[in-house]
């Protein structure tokens, strides 16, 4: 059985494993939804699916910011307050850095600049990754396309691999041949 109060952990991303047939057969139906949401969603997936999924407390509702920031500022070196209150549903900026603070260091470590209205972020754990096995439940608010699933993370680090450790590489190659030719100049 899944303890409610595991939907509040500003510290736990396990979500997906809690996602078993196991379970599966002793929670509700909204319960396993919301474990995949947590799991796999933001905030806009909560408002758009809210009906099938349980009500959320407020401290519930800011784990799921928490996620969401995590989902956007995964490829991201610093994210403006114009940015940051849409997405995470803030009104006023007092509201964002209030949260802000309240999750720094969990999952996340920031840097916020009130003045200059930036975060930045300095580290972030990432979001959980579908794998598929015999115990798995299968996704119902997502498609697979939609979330990160270990053969997307092998096409990303072989992307990651051809479009910018190739280059480094070449790069490196070129300026190691200027420098043996000018040694080569310079010695003749």
């Amino acid at each position: 059985m899944v303890a409610r109060d595991i939907f509040q952990d500003f510290y736990f991303t396990g979500y997906n494993r809690l996602r078993t047939r196991e379970n599966a057969n002793s929670e509700t139906r909204q319960t396993m939804l919301t474990l995949e949401l947590f799991a796999f969603g933001r905030l806009e997936h909560y408002h758009e699916h809210q009906e099938q999924l349980l009500s959320l407390t407020p401290r519930e509702l800011a784990k799921l910011k928490q996620l969401t920031l995590l989902d956007y500022a995964a490829d991201k070196v610093s994210m403006g307050y114009d940015e940051l209150k849409p997405l995470l549903g803030f009104n006023c900026n007092v509201e964002l850095e209030h949260f802000l603070y309240l999750i720094n260091e969990t999952l996340i470590h920031l840097k916020v600049d009130a003045l200059s209205q930036v975060v930045e972020i300095e580290t972030l754990t990432p979001r959980e990754v579908l794998v598929e096995g015999g115990n798995t439940v299968p996704l119902e608010l997502f498609s697979k396309e939609n979330v990160n699933t270990t053969r997307g993370l092998i096409k990303k680090l072989d992307s990651f691999k051809k479009d910018r450790i190739l280059k480094v590489n070449e790069s490196l190659q070129r300026q190691l041949k200027e420098v043996d030719q000018y040694r080569t100049k310079s010695t003749s």
